[in-house]
């Protein structure tokens, strides 16, 4: 399958100004980059990292380092399309989880299925719809520089967070695989230089409640500590008027500890460590249209919609089984940052753990299905557990030519068990295991061809190894109309190398004005469709690699003494073999996901 997307004019930001307390050099001493774009914690006033001006009520727009490309740069200057979300803004807008981003962000949109698993996050119109644990996203999610396995642990929520930096377009080369139409990368609070702390808390009219609180500063001269926790409790807006529950609500808590250690002269160690928990009763589907006489499986609907007139503004449903899930998340890594005086050497050590567990109603009605008197039961348990480790050089700035290159290796599993029944035609019962190692070099430079023009260039190369086991437990192993499923067991294992690459021209058309022009390639690994009637053909042959050619022109600009700011990008992206998943049921009645 092949799909070309043709946009004009995306990501076009205008911000006017506002008075602001600005400190020289747009950050603040506790939030300044350490060469690499990284937080150095312990920044004190009068160290190479802080600054002691004086703050100036200037009115003009700030500058805002990101990391889009792996080392500290003014977004200005980055020939990406990126909108940078910083603290205020999450704080100001109430943005607790991903869903929440689309408000602040051009071209990121959101798809919420039954369920996390069922989530995509979409750049430009491009993300990725999966049932199954082995196909990856198209738009990748990095937390303080470590790339999730599932994409679906983004939804956990967040707390405390210092910026995040909406990637358009492929982001392979600096970012992995599975960046094919973008990235998100999200950067925690490091610790402050001084002891601080604060409790904020949120009340609103429908029943939600939110209260975060942190405590931050120095430990000693060389040690910084950061601790914040959260916990979220919002009500049910879906009404089941079979039994009076609220559905779609969501509880949610988390911690995470942070440590910035300088051991020696040159040598600093931060260690981030967290842990997190959400629940609720839902996602719940309601009617938004049933056709007269209806039925699912053979049950008539007439008792299910008493009480409920279908329609967009429906918010009640009906149904006698269960609907619950329920995530927890545990991350740790370790990142080490060696001064080598013209470049930094950075190692980042991670490993992630993941489960996630759901029960449905699967008919979704009230009173009996196929004979069972509380109709037909889905549950599903995922466990993903990933072990990664990066190493990269960094340039400290200085001269016409700075750089990044690299190397990355990660070994990622996850076990997905499934049971529907306990009888009739949709009857499933299987337990499989996915895996995927990787191992990719890279390096991206830019050099000042002349004083105003500069060229970006970069390039990756990716080796991966796949396999899946799949273990199916219902015998006999038929299903109409298809090819017999696996009888009892079916094993592959498959690989698969590419190099990718980003080349971008920038040229200053003014103080504050540049324009650019890019071209870059993507890739999404190859994987297995694994789900019900999984087969041996499946196991044999993977589904092929998603890949993306990207063609962009931009001008990023500030103006009237740096009080309004206009971004805009032209891009054509063509994509091969892209994916998607689809699911034939039901086709007489809608449901709306509220």
């Amino acid at each position: 399958m092949r799909t070309i997307d043709l946009m004009l004019a995306s990501a076009a930001t205008i911000l006017l100004a506002h008075p602001a307390v600005a400190q020289q050099g747009g950050i603040s001493p506790a939030q300044t980059p350490a060469g690499d774009g990284t937080v150095n914690p312990l920044a004190q006033p009068g160290d190479r990292q802080g600054t002691n001006s004086t703050t100036v009520d200037s009115g003009a727009l700030e500058d805002i380092v990101v990391t889009a490309q792996k080392r500290e740069q003014n977004l200005q200057d980055v020939p990406v399309a990126v909108t940078a979300i910083t603290a205020d803004k999450l704080i100001n807008r109430n943005v607790t989880t991903v869903s929440d981003l689309p408000r602040l962000a051009p071209s990121l949109t959101v798809t919420t299925g039954a369920f996390p698993t069922n989530n995509s996050i979409n750049l430009r119109g491009i993300g990725t719809v999966s049932f199954s644990t082995a196909i990856e996203p198209s738009v990748a999610v990095i937390v303080d520089d470590v790339a999730l396995l599932q994409q679906a642990q983004a939804f956990s929520g967040l707390s405390d967070i210092a910026r995040i930096e909406v990637l358009r377009g492929p982001q392979g080369t600096l970012f992995g695989k599975n960046a094919s139409a973008g990235a998100l990368n999200i950067v925690s609070q490091g610790p402050s230089s001084t002891l601080t702390g604060a409790v904020t808390g949120t009340a609103t009219t429908d029943d939600e409640y939110r209260v975060d609180a942190v405590i931050s500063g120095p430990l000693s001269k060389d040690v910084g500590f950061r601790l914040n926790g959260f916990y979220g409790d919002r009500d049910g807006f879906i009404k089941n008027v079979f039994d009076g529950r609220r559905l779609n609500n969501d509880i949610s808590y988390g911690v995470r500890g942070r440590l910035a250690i300088d051991p020696l002269p040159g040598v600093s160690v931060d260690l981030i460590a967290g842990h997190s928990v959400s629940e609720s009763r839902g996602t719940a589907r309601t009617f938004r249209s049933v056709p007269t006489g209806a039925t699912v499986f053979g049950a008539s609907l007439a008792s299910t919609l008493v009480g409920i007139t279908p329609g967009e503004d429906n918010f009640n449903t009906a149904f006698n089984g269960p609907l619950f899930n329920k995530s927890r998340q545990s991350n740790g890594s370790g990142r080490v940052t060696v001064d080598l005086g013209i470049a930094n050497l950075i190692s980042i050590t991670s490993y992630q753990d993941w489960r996630f567990r759901f029960i449905e109603d699967f008919d979704y009605i009230v009173g009996p299905v196929l004979g069972l008197p509380d109709g037909i039961i889905a549950q599903s348990g995922f466990h993903a557990r990933q072990f990664a480790q990066e190493l990269r050089i960094t340039s400290k700035g200085g001269g016409p030519l700075s750089y990044v290159f690299g190397a990355y290796y990660s070994d990622g599993t996850t076990d997905r068990s499934f049971n529907r029944g306990p009888s009739g035609p949709v009857v499933a019962l299987w337990n499989s295991t996915s895996g995927t190692k990787t191992f990719a070099t890279f390096g991206q430079a830019s050099y000042d061809i002349a004083q105003s023009t500069h060229i970006d260039a970069g390039i990756r190369a990716n080796n991966e190894k796949i396999s899946v086991r799949y273990l199916n437990g219902v015998v006999p192993a038929v299903r109409p109309g298809n090819n017999a499923t696996c009888l009892a067991e079916c094993v592959g294992n498959a690989s698969d190398s590419v190099v990718t690459g980003k080349i971008a021209l920038r040229q200053d058309l003014a103080r504050r004005v540049m324009a650019y022009a890019s071209y870059s390639t993507g890739y999404k690994g190859q994987g297995y469709d694994i789900s019900t009637g999984f087969t041996a053909t499946r196991a044999a042959v993977p589904v092929r690699p998603e890949t993306s050619k990207a063609y962009e022109l931009g001008l990023k600009s500030r103006f009237l003494d740096n009080r309004y700011q206009l971004n805009v990008a032209a891009f054509w992206t063509d994509f091969r073999d892209f994916r998607r998943s689809q699911a034939n049921c039901c086709p007489i009645i809608r449901f709306w996901f509220s």
